[in-house]
């Protein structure tokens, strides 16, 4: 296991070291995305008729999904900031822990708040709810806003759906034809929402990509990341997930690739070593000029309605990095602990001998015999402890490929269950067995 230059900071975690301190980079106003055009006012209908499948080919998944809103100025969209061409989305980041029955939220200024959670038990047809800032959680009725009994004509199979609007037909197989024309038509609604309204639309085509041809040296590189498909002449959509957010970028269909900036990957990636990647096209037709009815207690609705139908066809893969401590250098997984051509760190080359524990020598020092020996001598309890503990031995080697204090919080963070006994078996060697051999190293 590395020890040197990560000691002190990781010391930090639990006060045993001097006055580091563990710095949250996601902490912050998320702030407010702005749409591509000002919508003005309205109730809104959104219609997703999809299917999904693997890049590795087998069946597809069908995706139906049916919403109604009375007032779209009601929705907000917060979290979101820009890299270069793409948007990443993320949780609202709270900058005090919030306090038990409380949660952390997005307010109507998009900053990040914690609020209470409505606990009481209501009946199955009433909701819980607080009627203001700080009153005492009440129950009140539910209220449906729809538009009756939605229908489909010019799909695979027949679909119907009535408030609200589960779908529960095939599980498998496209809902949709390439191209089809596709009638969607709404009763209106017997209560609050949507008067009676009917919209054709003509379906996208199935996506085909060549996310296969990607590998994990491309995917963990330093480059952009290549992104190619069968071109068409809808909208583009890739989003790539993984331990860091999901991030959106919107590609030209017709230009059948598009190079995702490595900040993007990376900023999706964080600490994780596995990524998600998704494409999706994307259909959009808008019906205007639809007419509301009906009164609600808790909400505003907009007198006209518009209804978004949308096709859309995603084609999805994921890619494993190097595990157990490796990195990927030179498009290989390589361990940075003793490769001298990659010692710490890819590209560090230990021009006169060899790496051992991520650090160049020349045939070992007074510190890192020292450190062998308490492995089976004064040390074995706390190394034991460590080298058995899953957590703390990956700890270990995210640290190996720190070069700043930023890189060390962030594995610390990712595992948190292995701090104790990294600190136990460090604190051994830098404080007991080996305060003197190791002084350069542990910073005493």
């Amino acid at each position: 296991m590395r020890l040197y230059g990560a000691i002190i900071a990781i010391f930090a975690l639990t006060g045993c070291a001097k006055s580091n301190t563990f710095d949250d980079p996601t902490t912050g106003d998320g702030g407010t995305t702005k749409p591509a055009e000002m919508e003005p006012p309205h109730a809104e209908g959104n219609v997703f008729l999809g299917e999904a499948h693997s890049t590795k080919g087998g069946t597809a998944t069908p995706i139906v999904s049916v919403s109604f809103i009375p007032d779209s100025t009601a929705v907000k969209a917060c979290g979101a900031t820009t890299i270069g061409q793409c948007k990443m989305t993320k949780a609202p980041k709270c900058t005090t822990a919030c306090g038990t029955g409380e949660y952390c939220t997005w307010d109507d200024a998009c900053n990040a708040v914690c609020k209470k959670t409505c606990t009481m038990s209501c009946a199955t047809d009433e909701e819980c709810y607080f009627p203001s800032e700080g009153a005492a959680a009440e129950c009140r009725k539910k209220e449906s806003f729809d538009s009756g009994a939605v229908a489909f004509a010019g799909t695979t199979v027949p679909i119907t759906l009535y408030p609200p609007y589960k779908y529960s037909g095939p599980t498998t197989g496209a809902p949709f034809l390439a191209g089809a024309d596709i009638t969607v038509q709404g009763s209106g609604a017997a209560g609050a929402g949507f008067t009676q309204w009917q919209q054709s639309v003509k379906a996208t085509q199935f996506l085909q990509t060549k996310l296969e041809s990607l590998t994990p040296a491309v995917i963990f590189g330093t480059g952009a990341l290549p992104v190619d498909w069968i071109a068409g002449s809808d909208k583009i959509t890739i989003t790539l997930a993984g331990q860091g957010g999901a991030v959106t970028c919107d590609a030209n269909d017709s230009a059948g690739h598009y190079d995702v900036a490595r900040e993007a990957v990376d900023a999706a990636l964080g600490t994780s070593s596995t990524l998600s990647v998704s494409v999706s096209r994307q259909k959009q037709d808008i019906k205007k000029g639809i007419s509301t009815k009906g009164m609600l207690t808790a909400s505003k609705i907009q007198s006209e309605g518009w209804v978004k139908i949308s096709t859309y066809s995603t084609e999805s893969t994921s890619f494993q990095g190097c595990t157990n401590g490796l990195a990927m250098c030179g498009g290989k997984c390589t361990s940075v602990l003793t490769d001298a051509n990659n010692c710490g760190k890819c590209g560090n080359v230990c021009s006169g001998g060899s790496c051992t524990n991520g650090t160049c020598s020349t045939g070992g020092t007074s510190c890192q015999t020292c450190e062998t020996n308490a492995k089976t001598g004064s040390c074995k309890t706390q190394y034991t402890a460590c080298s058995t503990n899953s957590a703390c031995v990956n700890l270990s080697s995210c640290i190996a490929n720190c070069g700043d204090q930023t890189c060390v919080n962030n594995c610390a963070s990712t595992y948190s269950s292995g701090v104790t006994a990294y600190n136990n078996w460090v604190g051994c060697i830098c404080n007991t067995a080996c305060f003197t051999e190791c002084k350069m190293e542990c910073g005493n």
